[in-house]
């Protein structure tokens, strides 16, 4: 790529050595760097002191890309289900008409004017995600009903978790881009949806007389979410995923069920931007924080039980 470095570097026991790109010397040592800032495909070779060739010509491609379009658009509304008013069902369910996304993203990125081919690069997307939710579910019930015991021991709620700032936004740990990528040239759609478990989940749980349960957990009330996302696009080396980001936007989602609703993806103030920060790396992962976590003692990390009835009484 344009303003790349590439680092030049003789075999074990090459000594010192001369460098040549195109019949022209360019420097001298075992190892050498230079930062290309032509475009072009150059024959680089490495001889020694004395003109003598050593070891095979090797091509060098410079190219350099463009980005032709990057956009993000919100779609779908978040609204209260009449029937559960503090469940804020996302836009990709059917139960208000035609499911859609919350937000989608449009792209392509081309070979820059004068750039030789560039087969092994591709692009695609890295995002993102920071949360503050305040979400709590809360006991509702145990079944079944009628067995032995007297009491059950479980969380007295669980909540659900908070997104570290810059945690990459993706379903698989290791990975770094948020949608897989296309070659050059290509268009590249994708969207996202952010969501909260609800309105009620089950947890296997035991009675006192170690009969098998569930205790079931529904949303609480009043809740909260508060979602703030990047998305970059990048382009990137297929094989060494080396990337370099080209644009970004922020993006944010919030509700608060004190309010009616109903609620959309906004774009951030400064809309789409020069890409002036890191993407988040691989050692982050958005989905360690996709189940909600038990009731835990904020000095010791430890959960938390206490004694339900039962049968449940609310």
């Amino acid at each position: 790529m344009k303003n790349w470095k590439v680092r030049y570097r003789a075999h074990a026991g090459g000594g010192m050595v001369k460098w040549h790109v195109d019949g022209k010397e360019i420097g001298e040592g075992a190892s050498f760097e230079e930062t290309k800032g032509t475009l072009g495909v150059f024959q680089v070779a490495m001889t020694d002191k004395d003109g003598l060739l050593l070891g095979a010509i090797r091509t060098v491609t410079v190219g350099d890309v463009v980005s032709v379009n990057f956009s993000l658009t919100p779609v779908g509304e978040y609204r209260k289900l009449p029937t559960i008013p503090d469940w804020v069902v996302p836009p990709n369910t059917n139960l208000f008409g035609v499911p859609q996304e919350a937000i989608q993203f449009q792209g392509r990125v081309n070979l820059a004017l004068g750039s030789p081919p560039l087969t092994r690069f591709s692009w695609s997307y890295i995002q993102s995600v920071e949360s503050n939710p305040d979400v709590k579910f809360h006991p509702y019930n145990i079944t079944p009903a009628g067995l032995e015991g007297t009491f059950v021991k479980a969380p007295p709620f669980f909540s659900s978790p908070t997104v570290p700032k810059n945690t990459n936004d993706t379903e698989t740990p290791g990975l770094q881009l948020y949608t897989t990528g296309v070659g050059l040239g290509a268009n590249r759609t994708s969207d996202d949806t952010p969501g909260i478990t609800g309105p009620i989940f089950r947890h296997d749980a035991l009675t006192n007389a170690k009969k098998a349960v569930d205790v079931i957990y529904a949303l609480a009330t009043p809740n909260s979410y508060d979602l703030k996302f990047t998305l970059w696009q990048v382009v990137y080396h297929a094989e060494t995923f080396q990337y370099v980001p080209l644009k970004q936007c922020d993006w944010t989602l919030s509700w608060h069920t004190k309010d009616p609703g109903p609620w959309k993806a906004k774009l951030g103030d400064k809309g789409i931007e020069e890409a002036n920060s890191r993407p988040p790396d691989s050692t982050t992962s958005s989905s360690k924080y996709r189940d909600s976590i038990s009731a835990r003692d904020p000095k010791t990390e430890k959960e938390i039980l206490v004694d339900l009835p039962y049968p449940f009484k609310k």
